[in-house]
């Protein structure tokens, strides 16, 4: 169905026709999470190994959740493209300003 709604909005569009008939469709085996909250992660996972050009099916366990979001947050946070200096400060004196003495 959404294949059909995808060809029909790009028919609409006026965008340059395709023969969308001679492309192969696959539908490749994915992980799925066993909650509503994890979903994106694991979309993420797949889209990673995904555009590595990876042949292995893409494994992730609910153990490994919580270390692939603090993976995929330091990449965000420290990536060349993100601008956010202050922010990048913050994260990284983190640990410092949590073992100082508190002042009263």
């Amino acid at each position: 169905m959404m294949i059909k709604n995808f060809v029909d909005v790009w028919n609409e569009s006026g965008a340059k026709e395709q023969p969308f008939s001679n492309f192969h469709i696959v539908y490749p085996k994915v992980p799925t999470q066993g909650n509503s909250d994890d979903c994106g992660i694991y979309v993420m996972k797949f889209m990673e190994l995904w555009s590595q050009g990876s042949q292995q099916p893409c494994v992730l366990l609910r153990s490994d959740v919580q270390n692939f979001r603090v993976k995929l947050a330091n990449r965000l946070m420290f990536s060349q493209d993100n601008i956010e200096d202050q922010a990048k400060k913050l994260v990284m004196t983190f640990s410092e300003a949590q073992q100082r003495p508190i002042e009263v």
